[in-house]
């Protein structure tokens, strides 16, 4: 769970960590070198179709470009994000 400016700024930056380190590129597809990896994969990720991986967050803020950074984010580009007023 994301909240606010800064929680939503340190959780982007966290994600961006994780994909790297599982192998997770931006489009959600695996693309890492060691299967150990997807192993505890759920932890971190939701697996939608077609095998891609979607990052599991909750982002709360009342600033809606905040939220938009995060979506448009390069992490964020297989993700099932939705916007609620």
């Amino acid at each position: 769970m994301q909240v606010g400016h800064c929680g939503n700024q340190m959780g982007t930056k966290f994600l961006e960590v994780v994909c790297d380190e599982h192998g997770i590129c931006g489009s959600g597809e695996y693309r890492g070198g060691n299967d150990v990896h997807l192993g505890r994969i759920n932890v971190f990720y939701h697996e939608a179709s077609r095998g891609k991986y979607v990052p599991r967050a909750s982002l709360f803020d009342f600033e809606p470009g905040v939220t938009g950074a995060v979506i448009s984010s390069c992490c964020s580009e297989n993700s099932s994000a939705r916007r609620t007023s």
